[in-house]
């Protein structure tokens, strides 16, 4: 199929800015609902099994919110340059980015894994857990940490 032929390019330079950025940003605001709920959910479910746990998800939500940042930083610069490769017509370097970018996020989540799952107890020291909270938020901490990479 020829690029020109393509729906998403065609929908990209053709569709009226008023109906594109809504289309967009719908995934987005979903996205960022479900982690909403995953959260109420997660605390939720977490404070049935004591104080000490529920504060534990607080303490760990910094780290989560850390790990996104990071997610983030990464994504939103590659999309930029995504955006402005696509705008040049240059599709070779758009893909390069967005592979680098895939791998860049792979390599810092398993780094920041490592790292922090080595110095767990000073990390979540450093979040604020108190040594009531200690032990509940290494344990949910772990658990977060080995997610990262995917998060």
């Amino acid at each position: 199929m020829e690029r020109n032929e393509d729906p998403q390019f065609k929908m990209m330079t053709t569709e009226p800015i008023r109906r594109l950025i809504p289309r967009l940003a719908v995934p987005t605001v979903l996205s960022m609902m479900i982690s909403g709920v995953y959260n109420t959910a997660d605390t939720y479910f977490v404070s049935q099994l004591g104080t000490s746990a529920s504060a534990a998800v607080g303490v760990v939500f910094s780290l989560m919110a850390i790990i996104q940042a990071i997610g983030f930083t990464i994504g939103m610069g590659c999309g930029s340059i995504i955006s402005r490769r696509l705008g040049e017509k240059n599709q070779e370097a758009a893909n390069i980015c967005g592979s680098s970018a895939f791998a860049a996020a792979i390599f810092f989540g398993v780094a920041l894994s490592v790292v922090s799952l080595l110095n767990l107890k000073g990390l979540v020291r450093l979040l604020g857990a108190t040594p009531t909270i200690l032990p509940y938020a290494e344990d949910y901490a772990e658990w977060i940490l080995f997610g990262a990479p995917i998060i």
